[in-house]
């Protein structure tokens, strides 16, 4: 299985197409609202068949309250601000989230931590984004569709890499994030069957039972809400 070689290391190049008020597909992406333009990121993530690996190949697991959100440019290359020696293809946008750990099931943090995803938000404070960017604002603000948006106040499963005193990051952006909606729902289309139930209940049973002990409380109207004959089926499966 491929390794992140280092902290938010580029693998790809960042594929932004020239702005358009036609839609486009594939890895050609340039998406216009109104005056915002957006260009796609094309990386090469890795794809992991099992919660148990994903955990395996993560530094950090953790479930959290994302509590702010800003943006900063990074030298895709180090993990650090850029300096005058960052070649420009490497100087790129990354969303910080502040997150406060609710409970942490793998690794070593304080009580809270921050995460850096490659690339902005979509319809989100563009304005900063684009100020934060400075002269590469023309080319538009880069994301990746296949990163779930975090928001402000929502609470997440995070199964994530760390790299030094450098801010945690995303193994993957299909399979290092869940939302806790749904404890039981598989998020991602297209790929392995990883959900929130498989990936605490790799650090045994105890821990699942009281996440799941927890969950309830937390969400009293759930089975109003979820199909309760699927979540027992669930509850069943080892």
């Amino acid at each position: 299985m491929k390794k992140f070689v280092s902290m938010l290391l580029v693998l790809c190049v960042v594929i932004l197409s020239s702005c358009s008020n036609k839609a486009k597909t594939g890895s050609d992406v340039s998406i216009n609202t109104e005056s915002i333009s957006y260009g796609s990121i094309e990386s090469d993530w890795t794809i992991f068949p099992s919660a148990q690996e994903l955990v395996d190949e993560s530094q950090l697991v953790f479930t959290g309250k994302v509590t702010d959100i800003s943006f900063q440019m990074l030298d895709g290359t180090t993990g650090y601000a850029p300096t005058e020696k960052t070649e420009e293809i490497n100087n790129q946008l990354y969303t910080f989230y502040d997150i406060e750990i609710i409970t942490l099931y793998k690794g070593e943090a304080s009580k809270s931590i921050q995460v850096a995803i490659r690339g902005g938000i979509m319809d989100y404070r563009e304005d900063e984004q684009l100020t934060v960017m400075g002269k590469y604002a023309e080319k538009g603000i880069p994301i990746s569709e296949e990163i779930p948006k975090l928001e402000v106040g929502e609470t997440y499963l995070l199964a994530l890499g760390k790299n030094g005193d450098l801010p945690a990051f995303n193994l993957t952006p299909a399979q290092s994030i869940y939302n806790l909606y749904n404890p039981f729902i598989e998020y991602r289309d297209g790929y392995p069957s990883i959900t929130v139930k498989s990936v605490i209940s790799t650090f045994g049973k105890d821990k699942w039972d009281d996440f799941w002990i927890q969950w309830q409380k937390d969400n009293p109207d759930w089975e109003t809400r979820l199909d309760k004959e699927a979540v027992e089926r669930a509850l069943a499966e080892e």
